[in-house]
Parts: structure tokens; C-alpha cells; sequence
């Protein structure tokens, strides 16, 4: 049996180790970049292979928005356009955005299991909000 330690201070463990904390890295990063979206939204959340810290080399990183209320109130216009500059910007650094209205939770997740809401339901990481069992309560 051998021991193996990481010299810290080698150029490539430190590579290595910036490696292995990527994904945790791009979830702070999509949380940062959602403190610009306004509204703000019910719940932006992160799911699929990404969220279950099982993405592949040919793997993208799935992403919910649900729009809150005050997005109608205020002109789904300014929302859009809000959502959209964030998706620009995520999507640059890491995949697809899925939205969806919180008026539209309840009816999506009695889809019949598997489905892509029951996945997001089971594996999804909220980054701004609630997650959508509790939306689907709310509503």
C-alpha cells in the first residue's frame, strides 16, 4: 500500500484542486450573476446531471426560472429582458435556462413521473427562491 499527499504548493495539485471545486464555483457564480434579475425571481434553480454532480464532458448545465408574480405586474417585458441578460451571461459559462411561471407549478409537476419537473423536484439546487414542491404548494 502506498500513501499519496498533494504538495499544495505544485502547480499542478493546484490546478487539480481548482478542478475539483469547479462546480462548486459555478453555483456561486449563477447565484451572483441572479442577484441582478429583477423581479426577483419565485426560484432559480440549477438541475439535471449538473445539479446531481454527475455531468460528463458532454453534459450542460439545466436551469429553471420561475417568474414571480410581480414579473405580470410589472411588465413581463423588463422581466424577460432581465432573465434573459442573466441567461446570456450563464449560459456563456454553463448551459440552458428552462422558465416557466409559478402560476404554471402545480399543473407541471403532476406530469406523470419520470419527467423532467419530477427530476428537478428530486435533484434540483435552488439558487434564488423557493424550490417548486414548495411553489406548488404556495400556488
Amino acid at each position: 500500500m502506498a500513501l499519496v499527499r498533494l504538495v499544495r504548493d505544485n502547480l499542478a495539485a493546484q490546478a487539480l484542486v481548482t478542478v475539483a471545486r469547479l462546480r462548486q464555483a459555478a453555483i456561486e457564480e449563477l447565484r451572483l450573476l441572479a442577484t441582478e434579475i429583477t423581479p426577483v425571481p419565485a426560484s432559480l434553480m440549477v438541475f439535471g446531471s449538473f445539479a446531481r454532480g454527475d455531468a460528463g464532458a458532454h453534459s450542460d448545465v439545466d436551469v429553471l426560472a420561475i417568474r414571480p408574480p410581480a414579473a405580470t405586474r410589472h411588465g413581463l417585458d423588463s422581466w424577460t429582458d432581465s432573465l434573459g441578460r442573466w441567461a446570456d451571461r450563464a449560459s456563456r459559462a454553463l448551459g440552458n435556462p428552462v422558465e416557466a411561471s409559478a402560476d404554471e407549478i402545480p399543473a407541471l409537476l403532476k406530469q406523470r413521473a419520470p419527467s423532467m419537473w419530477s427530476g428537478i423536484v428530486a435533484e434540483g439546487l435552488v439558487l434564488v427562491g423557493l424550490n417548486v414542491a414548495d411553489l406548488a404548494t404556495a400556488a
